[in-house]
């Protein structure tokens, strides 16, 4: 049996340190201003994800742009929108209201080892990450790529879903 997690407060511990296999941060643990300032002088590339089943999601998932959107070009560089299905529905309507926000359609991205697969939300979450490797270039050793489920509740979401990760 393992031992029980231990609370890590970022405060108390350097940037090289060697961190326990389970460990917690404390939402709230990270101060924006320091995560801002750490990403910008290690040109760290921050790319938020959220692949959606279906473009029935596109009202809850505007609920949630609307909450993280204040850090799109200064902590986030990109924020994704992952679809495998055939059509957009109400999903295109949210690159109008979002300038910036980018639909990836992983029909027309797929790796070659995956064209006979079903196309569900992981098949189109590895499909965006083999895109940003191979046809962007994404190498940095830093790099975040944080997946968000779309179907989270605007009310229990808050810009520390992104702030906390990305500084960890």
């Amino acid at each position: 049996m393992s031992a029980p997690p231990e609370v890590i407060q970022p405060q108390r511990w350097g940037r090289d340190a060697l961190l326990p296999r389970l460990g917690l941060i404390p939402a709230g643990g990270l101060d924006l201003a320091e995560v801002l300032a750490f990403k910008n002088s290690e040109a760290i590339p921050v790319h938020l994800v959220f692949p959606v089943g279906s473009p029935r999601e596109a009202n809850n998932l505007r609920g949630l742009l609307a909450i993280l959107w204040p850090l799109q070009g200064s902590l986030v560089d990109q924020v994704w929108i992952v679809f495998g299905g055939q059509r957009l529905g109400g999903l295109s309507k949210l690159a109008r209201e979002y300038p910036g926000l980018t639909i990836f359609s992983a029909r027309e991205h797929l790796p070659l080892d995956q064209q006979d697969i079903p196309l569900g939300k992981g098949a189109a979450m590895r499909a965006l990450l083999y895109h940003l490797i191979v046809q962007e270039g994404l190498s940095h050793p830093k790099a975040v790529v944080e997946f968000l489920d779309a179907d989270i509740r605007p009310p229990y979401f808050s810009t520390r879903w992104i702030v906390d990760p990305v500084g960890a």
